[in-house]
């Protein structure tokens, strides 16, 4: 999903700006420990390296790190993303909602809530762009191999459909596609050609 990413990033850049001690979103800075601005920066770094990695994909364009890396570092991403947020998500509702007073985060509720929101569909819709399409759509198949497993080669006639055939007269394709009197129309069977 091409709005993933984007939205992955500015997840990520928000919790990048609260571990090297930004202030906006945060209710109570004096409350927060190095293990919150630690663990800020690491959900940081893995929203970060996730979109970029999608987005690297998703331009299909050459890039420094092999595919294999970048599908890794993609799948780690949205892992991150969505199983982060996705368990605090709850937990920041129920706090917003029954206000219990031996729990206050320093981060404003509100704020989290929609980062934690914006996170676990950002891991779902870069979860989705790194899995593709479900059905994957079929590729015809090549009319030699065709040929070769007894299938034949559809003629001209055949793959324009019945609906474009003319009803009164010969199919243009010939007597090939099974039309014509040499193909038994015409009033009686074929007749052998002397």
């Amino acid at each position: 999903m091409p709005w993933a990413a984007p939205v992955a990033a500015v997840v990520g850049l928000v919790w990048l700006y609260w571990a090297v001690g930004g202030t906006w979103g945060i209710a109570r800075p004096a409350e927060r420990h190095i293990e919150g601005h630690l663990l800020t920066g690491l959900g940081a770094c893995w929203a970060l390296a996730g979109s970029a990695a999608v987005r690297a994909l998703a331009r299909a364009r050459p890039t420094r790190l092999p595919r294999q890396w970048l599908l890794a570092l993609g799948w780690l991403g949205s892992g991150s993303l969505f199983a982060w947020s996705g368990w605090k998500l709850p937990l920041t509702l129920f706090v917003a909602l029954t206000r219990p007073s031996d729990a206050t985060p320093p981060e404003n509720l509100a704020v989290a809530a929609v980062l934690h929101l914006a996170a676990v569909v950002a891991g779902i819709g870069m979860l989705r762009s790194l899995v593709g399409p479900v059905r994957p759509a079929r590729v015809p198949e090549p009319p030699e191999r065709a040929a070769r497993r007894g299938r034949g080669v559809p003629g001209p006639a055949a793959r324009r459909g019945p609906a474009l055939r003319s009803p009164t007269g010969p199919d243009p394709a010939g007597p090939a596609a099974g039309c014509g009197p040499e193909a038994g129309e015409g009033g009686g069977p074929a007749q052998p050609v002397r």
